[in-house]
This record gives C-alpha cells, sequence and structure tokens, in this order.
C-alpha cells in the first residue's frame, strides 16, 4: 500500500511546474541558458507568485552578468490566479506550450511592437508567432484576429471566463487540446476555411452548449466534443461528413440535437453522427448563410470576400471560371 501511495504521490508531483530557478530579480523568476557561442540568456521559469501587472524586461544583470531576456518556459504563468496583465519586451523568441494556462484574471497580454517573432494585433489579446501566424496563447479577453493561420497545442486550454469564440476563415488548423477545459465557453463558431480539429480540442468544455462545423472539414481528431455535457446543438454544414471517432461526443447532452444539410442523413449516419444525439434536422445551406461574428468590432464586413471551391479549397482571388463556389460560407453560382 505504501508502493502505491509512493507512486501517486510522484505521477502527481511530475505533472507539476519545477521550483527550482538559477536567480531572481524584482519578482521575476530566471534559468541562465548560456549558448554555444557564449553568451548568456535568460529564461522566464515558472512560479505561482506571479500577480497583478507583470513586466517582462529584455535583459536582467545577475552576478555582475548582464544577460538578454528571450524565453518564456513551459507553463511560466501556468495557475497563477491573482496574474492581470503580462508585458513581454522585444527580445522574447520563444514562448512554451501552456504559458498562461488556467490564469482566471489575466485579461491583458501585449508584445512590444518591436518583436520580430511575435504580436498581439488589434489589441487582440492573442499572442501570435509570425513566422507561421500561429496562435500561441491568449486569454478571456481574446479575439482571434483574420490574420491567424493556425491554434496551436493548448494555445488555449483552460482559459478562465472564455464565454464565447469564432474562429475565423483564415484559420486551417486547430490543433489538440486547443480549448480543452475551457469550462466557461458556451459559443463555438469555426468559419467556413478550417480543414482540420485535433484530438481533445474541447474536450471537457463543460458549458458549451452550440457548435457550428463549416463544409470546409476535412479531418477531426479524437473526442474533440468529449465530456462536453451541455452541447446540445451541433449545426454542421458539411455536405460529406467526416467519419467521427467513437468518443467524439462521448457524455453531450441526452437531448441535443443535430442540424445538417438536407438530403444528407444517410452520410451522416454512415459516418457514426447519429449515435450521440436525440434527433437529426435538415436545413436548406443554399438559403441560409455560414454563421459570422455577431462582434462588429471586428471589422469583418470591411474585409475581402472569403472564396473556396465546394472541396474546402481557399482561392486567392475571386473565381473567373464558371461554376459553384463557397463565398463567406454561403453557395453561389458563377456564369
Amino acid at each position: 500500500m505504501k508502493h502505491l501511495f509512493l507512486f501517486f504521490s510522484i505521477l502527481f508531483t511530475s505533472t507539476l511546474p519545477s521550483m527550482a530557478y538559477d536567480f531572481e530579480v524584482n519578482g521575476i523568476y530566471y534559468n541562465k541558458d548560456v549558448w554555444e557561442d557564449g553568451t548568456n540568456h535568460a529564461v522566464v521559469i515558472h512560479s505561482a507568485t506571479y500577480e497583478g501587472d507583470v513586466v517582462i524586461p529584455d535583459s536582467v544583470v545577475y552576478q555582475g552578468l548582464k544577460m538578454c531576456v528571450d524565453n518564456i518556459d513551459d507553463a511560466a504563468f501556468q495557475y497563477c490566479e491573482r496574474l492581470k496583465s503580462v508585458f513581454l519586451p522585444k527580445t522574447i523568441h520563444y514562448i512554451g506550450q501552456g504559458a498562461f494556462k488556467g490564469c482566471p484574471l489575466l485579461s491583458s497580454i501585449v508584445i512590444d511592437p518591436e518583436n520580430e517573432w511575435y504580436e498581439t494585433r488589434d489589441e487582440s489579446n492573442a499572442v501570435v508567432r509570425k513566422k507561421d501566424l500561429r496562435l500561441m496563447a491568449g486569454c478571456r479577453n481574446t479575439k482571434i484576429p483574420d490574420s491567424v493561420y493556425k491554434i496551436a497545442v493548448r494555445a488555449l486550454s483552460e482559459c478562465s471566463n472564455l464565454t464565447s469564440v469564432t474562429i475565423p476563415s483564415s484559420v486551417v488548423a486547430i490543433f489538440e487540446e486547443a480549448f480543452y477545459k475551457s469550462t466557461e465557453l458556451e459559443d463555438v463558431k469555426i468559419l467556413e476555411g478550417t480543414m482540420s480539429i485535433g484530438p481533445n480540442a474541447f474536450c471537457e468544455c463543460t458549458a458549451l452548449r452550440s457548435v457550428t462545423l463549416p463544409n470546409s472539414i476535412r479531418d477531426l481528431g479524437e473526442c474533440v466534443f468529449y465530456a462536453c455535457h451541455s452541447l446540445e446543438s451541433v449545426t454542421s454544414y458539411m455536405e460529406a461528413p467526416v467519419r467521427i471517432s467513437k468518443n467524439f461526443f462521448y457524455e453531450i447532452s441526452n437531448d441535443a440535437v443535430l442540424h445538417i444539410p438536407a438530403g444528407t442523413r444517410d452520410a451522416y449516419i454512415a459516418a457514426g453522427w447519429d449515435q450521440y444525439f436525440a434527433s437529426m434536422e435538415e436545413f436548406d445551406p443554399t438559403s441560409i448563410a455560414a454563421p459570422r461574428s455577431n462582434d462588429s468590432s471586428d471589422n469583418r464586413s470591411l474585409s475581402p470576400a472569403s472564396w473556396h471551391t465546394l472541396s474546402g479549397h481557399r482561392l486567392s482571388s475571386p473565381p473567373t471560371r464558371k461554376g459553384v463556389y463557397i463565398r463567406d460560407g454561403r453557395k453561389v453560382v458563377v456564369k
């Protein structure tokens, strides 16, 4: 019995960020990192003591050595319950996974505009890596910019007080556990353009009530909406539904309704969707526009139209050939 207790104690403590550190300056904890060229660099590491408004400097001096602060470690601010805002300097070139996970009061993340590697565009509170336009982290006030191409692993996992999310048409992929256990998230709209959703992306979002999926979806991971107990309405625009895993919608509401395009019922049954829903209701997708953000502040109406082929391929400009296309989530015929 003692051996069993010891095993679980080790297992639990191994999941927590290490409290070991090399030095501390003005309440920020660092590890020293010596590069191959002999230069000294400082890595911001986790501490449960971070609170209020935290400003990370671009350099620190320790034992007479001036070090560039250029790295935010994995889980650096994780579960800092009194953290309200974070400013990151222009020198930061790496931000680890889950850096801001589980911070219920965090409402502002700002990156120096001169940073070459990351940005927080248009006061979005979304940390975006410039080289691949990947959203790496966010907080309760995050608005996903139209420029984002991918949403990273655990980018918004355990994001307290995040209640509604619209995934813009620029996003092609949502990676594993991107919104995992964001327990106050109630509504998710994924606009036409997204092609894949990774495993556990919205797993255990227990307040989630409604989800909209676009026709552009081509790949769905396992357990994407697992244990979303409040999920009662799913609207899918997929005309050729992707086969889902047996736990994809496991433990959603017993009264959940699946809304699907007219004439696709058999296809959804064949793909395994029907087993999770109390009923399936058909609608005409040509007469109902795909969902758009309700937030007028995102200026979506001022953005150029988003054009796709029926197979989900995004066009760089309006089509010139005759045929049927998707324009901003709605089917149109080009004559």
